[in-house]
């Protein structure tokens, strides 16, 4: 009931009978279907510490991923973390580590994690962490991890899983292991994989020239103010701009980007509903879930289709109208 589950959705009726019985795969499903859950309770299942190792793109969403992976395991003593620097010793025995590709490459150098007893590597948003600045990181913890030369010192398998709500093409995956491991994979996929969710309701504003697209945007919010508003633009720099130009008609709203510290507070007064206008960039597009965010504006359009179902995917969740 935390974690808002009242049923087990496609992408889960799928992935859970797979990953239980060991099986690698890459989980393809729509934004907000519960791919998070696919993956961890297989997890949960069997773990030893650190039983599983789950890469993000981002710090919040890492956040996300951990708090899932607690309201999942409250029955049992299973724990995940978000390593940081000051908490260094209390994520050492945790069982789930949840932690953007660089951080973990850090902590394996440094000697603060011990990779010995691994079972499992999940790459979540596995389109943008393939294809990416993140891809050269990712490929040094796959290669430090798979087959016989790899960590785990008990000769066990290490299963790998990868989740994304769009990936254009397969071949950065498999580029990422050795040819013979393209068989070890199961390619679990839903019948909306990669679409925008059919519950969603779309509008587009024809305007002409900057004061008229502002003055639309001011429009649509006083007309929707009851509700949470999430606004897309395609550089910090707009997003400070806009925030600027809200304030001036007296609409508080706050810009989600710039140093992890600061986009911790506004992401945690958006979610908590103290702020109902957040101006953002494509850093809060990828998998963050915004509790009853019903409202999307895409004020720059996205700079590709995925991005595009990314966008989108923020509201409309978990069969919730948007």
């Amino acid at each position: 009931r935390d974690a808002g589950l009242r049923r087990t959705t496609e992408i889960q009726r799928l992935a859970i009978p797979e990953l239980v019985r060991g099986k690698s795969a890459v989980l393809l499903a729509e934004t907000g279907s519960g791919k998070t859950f696919a993956y961890l309770l297989p997890i949960l299942a069997g773990r030893c510490c650190p039983a599983c190792v789950a890469l993000t793109p981002s710090v919040e969403l890492g956040r996300q991923v951990a708090h899932a992976a607690e309201l999942a395991a409250y029955w049992s003593s299973a724990s995940a973390d978000v390593p940081t620097p000051s908490a260094i010793p209390e994520f050492r025995n945790a069982d789930i580590l949840v932690c953007t590709p660089a951080r973990l490459l850090k902590l394996i150098k440094d000697e603060w994690v011990l990779l010995g007893r691994l079972r499992h590597v999940v790459v979540d948003e596995a389109d943008e962490m393939l294809s990416s600045g993140f891809a050269r990181d990712v490929g040094g913890i796959i290669a430090a991890t798979y087959g016989e030369g790899g960590v785990n010192r008990f000769d066990a398998r290490v299963q790998y899983v990868f989740a994304a709500a769009t990936m254009r093409e397969a071949q950065p995956l498999l580029d990422a292991f050795p040819a013979e491991a393209a068989d070890e994979f199961e390619w679990i996929s839903t019948a909306q994989f990669g679409r925008v969710h059919p519950q969603l309701k779309t509008r587009v504003d024809d305007v002409d020239g900057a004061e008229a697209k502002f003055a639309a945007l001011a429009d649509a919010l006083e007309r929707h103010k009851q509700y949470k508003t999430l606004i897309f633009v395609n550089s910090p720099e707009e997003a400070d701009e806009v925030v600027q130009k809200l304030d001036e008609r007296d609409v508080v709203a706050l810009a989600f980007h710039g140093k992890a510290k600061e986009r911790g507070v506004v992401l945690d007064d958006f979610i908590s509903g103290e702020l109902t206008t957040c101006v953002c960039t494509d850093l809060a597009a990828r998998g963050i879930d915004f509790p009853q965010l019903h409202h999307v504006v895409q004020y720059g359009a996205a700079p590709s289709m995925e991005m595009h179902v990314h966008r989108c995917g923020r509201t409309a969740r978990t069969g919730q109208e948007g």
